[in-house]
This record gives C-alpha cells, sequence and structure tokens, in this order.
C-alpha cells in the first residue's frame, strides 16, 4: 500500500515511532493505522483514513505502522489483529477500533478525537514558535478570536511576545491565566520573567560589571548584574552573582538575594540540579 503524498500521512518504524508518533503526539493529535499488506481489510480502510487526514488538514497526524516491518511496535501494544486503529495524545494512547469500519464511522471516530480549529492553530504556531514569531503570534491570535478563553493560546502568545520584550501585553495575559494546572509552571516563569525585568537598574551591563571589577564586594552592582543575567536566560551567572551579593551584604541575602534565587529556580525548574545546588548554597548563607 503507497502512503499518499501529504503532510498529514507519514509511515512510522520501529526506530522513528517515539519521535513521530509519541513525540509529536504532545504538539497534535495522532491516529495510528497498524495495517500490512497482505490484509485485505487493511487494504479498505487505509485509504479512507488518508482521504479523511487530508481533508481535515492538519485536524490530526496519520501515522501507517506495517506490522510487519515493525514488529517491535507492534507487540508492545498488543497487536493481535489487523486493522487496528489507535489515538495517541500527549504521549499516551487513547480511543481506539479495530476492524474496517465504514468511512460514515470513521469520521464519527474522528470527530470524538479532533481537536477544536483553535486548538489545530495553537498546534500550528507550536511547530513555528523557533522560526517565525511573527506568524506564531498571528496564528494564535486567530486561535484566542476563536477560544478567547483558551490558556494554552494565551500562554503561548505571552511567550511570544515576551522573547520580543513586548511586555505591557504579557502583564495583560498574565491577568487572565489561571495559576496551577498543566500550565502552571510556564504561568510562573512567566511572572518572573516580567519580575527581573521590571527591577532592572538603567545602568547597563558594562557599567555593572565595571563597578564589580573595581570593587568585588559592591552588593548592589552584584545585585543588579544578577537580574541582567536572569532576564538574558543565564541562569547559572545570575544565581552566582546573586550569592556574591548575598555574600557581600547579609542584609541583602535575607531580603532580595533569597526573593530573586527563588524565583530563578521556578524559571529553571524548582527540582533541577542547578536548583538544588543554589537552594544548598542559599540556605548555607542564610542559616
Amino acid at each position: 500500500m503507497t502512503v499518499t503524498k501529504s503532510p498529514w500521512v507519514i509511515e512510522v518504524r520501529d526506530d522513528d515511532f517515539n519521535d513521530n508518533v509519541i513525540k509529536r503526539s504532545h504538539n497534535i493529535l495522532v491516529v495510528v493505522d497498524f495495517w500490512a499488506e497482505w490484509c485485505g481489510p487493511c487494504r479498505s480502510l487505509g485509504p479512507t483514513l488518508e482521504k479523511l487526514a487530508e481533508e481535515w488538514n492538519g485536524a490530526f497526524l496519520l501515522a501507517k505502522v506495517n506490522v510487519e516491518t515493525s514488529p517491535n511496535v507492534a507487540q508492545q501494544f498488543h497487536i493481535q489483529s489487523i486493522p487496528v486503529v489507535k489515538s495517541f495524545r500527549d504521549g499516551a494512547p487513547g480511543a481506539e477500533f479495530t476492524g474496517a469500519l465504514p468511512e460514515s464511522a470513521v469520521r464519527q471516530f474522528l470527530r470524538g478525537l479532533v481537536p477544536s480549529e483553535a486548538e489545530v492553530l495553537v498546534a500550528q504556531a507550536q511547530s513555528l514558535a523557533a522560526s517565525d514569531s511573527d506568524e506564531t503570534e498571528a496564528l494564535l491570535r486567530k486561535a484566542l478570536a476563536l477560544e478567547p478563553n483558551s490558556q494554552k493560546a494565551m500562554v503561548e502568545l505571552a511567550e511570544t511576545l515576551l522573547s520580543r520584550d513586548e511586555t505591557d501585553e504579557v502583564k495583560q495575559l498574565l491577568d487572565q491565566l489561571i495559576p496551577g494546572g498543566d500550565l502552571g509552571s510556564r504561568v510562573e516563569r512567566l511572572r518572573a520573567s516580567i519580575f527581573f525585568r521590571e527591577q532592572l537598574t538603567t545602568e547597563s551591563e558594562e557599567e555593572l560589571n565595571a563597578r564589580v571589577h573595581k570593587n568585588p564586594e559592591d552588593a548592589d552592582a552584584l545585585l543588579h548584574l544578577g537580574r541582567f543575567h536572569a532576564v538574558q536566560g543565564r541562569y547559572k551567572d545570575a544565581l552566582e552573582r546573586l550569592l556574591q551579593a548575598g555574600q557581600a551584604n547579609q542584609n541583602l541575602a535575607a531580603k532580595q538575594v533569597k526573593e530573586l534565587m527563588v524565583k530563578i529556580f521556578f524559571l529553571v525548574g524548582e527540582r533541577s540540579t542547578l536548583s538544588d545546588d543554589y537552594r544548598s548554597k542559599l540556605s548555607k548563607l542564610l542559616y
């Protein structure tokens, strides 16, 4: 069976199943068609799935797995008879069916799975985030026009705008975001990033470095350098400068240094190796 030439239909094997199904399912619904050349019902169902994948234009990704050439995946998901169709979202299998259903039944199955138009736009924006900031923003604004309360779209848009230092709208978006949940850590990182940007001094980084070079125990300059590094994403440098500021001025350590370092722990992940290392150093400094 030849797979149609569509961006929404791919052939998947044992060696790339994790990348093309498990990982990609975090950004788009993936529907896996387990089939084989010798299977008559498979040859009936396959073209129907491919037709719908093309018709729905990005609502889901159809991944076709030939169980004869990909026995490890077939064994992993306990495929005993074919065709079998399984859905994957956020790295985990979901709804499925067995056998060559008629097109009307396949459509009904897919309608229960596919994301909304706004969710599709968000997924498209995620795929472009690293390469085209303007198009990413446009897609996310379309998604919010369709679903104004979409938390995921708001978080994605806030991150896009923050990458361009457009902080005013980021703060407006943060006011609409609900703490906690699946997006909670990303929301906290956004809040921490805004927090650091709002505390930057009017002095340049070069001027602050000159002050520290002249006086290595200039706690105020070290504190501001820590903020600069945090905004730049240089979190280890930021934590080190803040720690040095606390070592130079114990009053700063108990107040501003502690607060700023805890904010950075949110940015890098509270249980990361870097956070654990500097949490220990901060504890020794304070106690």
